[in-house]
């Protein structure tokens, strides 16, 4: 590759991050204003605000978390990120084990009078 083509890249690339950089300092200062608008008041979040918030926060480095997060602290976005990502979400087991799991603890709770040993021993005959 020649140096003239090199240095047009390179200028090139150069120029890109420049107007990509205005863009990002645009939109934290958007974000100040609009934290300075609630003031005090702590905003309420819908659950696919907190699930789109999350997943786009837990795609950042976490000094950048801390850098950028105005809205909702670092450690509330990976909270949320977390509850959106647990047991039910990233189960191993298939669906249907799951649902039949879930039933039989359904019919175990709704027999709590029976004992403990009971319950072992209907859910190792079950399984």
């Amino acid at each position: 590759m020649s140096d003239y083509l090199s240095f047009l890249i390179l200028v090139a690339a150069g120029w890109i991050n420049r107007d990509q950089q205005k863009i990002i300092d645009y939109l934290l200062e958007e974000n100040r204003v609009y934290q300075e608008l609630l003031e005090k008041r702590r905003p309420r979040f819908s659950d696919d605000q907190r699930r789109r918030l999350a997943i786009k926060a837990k795609a950042l480095d976490a000094n950048v978390r801390k850098q950028i997060a105005n809205i909702a602290s670092p450690d509330t976005l990976m909270g949320w990120f977390r509850l959106r990502s647990g047991p039910s979400a990233g189960s191993s087991l298939p669906r249907n084990t799951m649902d039949l799991l879930l039933r039989r603890a359904q019919d175990l709770r709704q027999n709590a009078g029976q004992g403990v040993h009971d319950c072992a021993i209907g859910l190792r005959t079950w399984l």
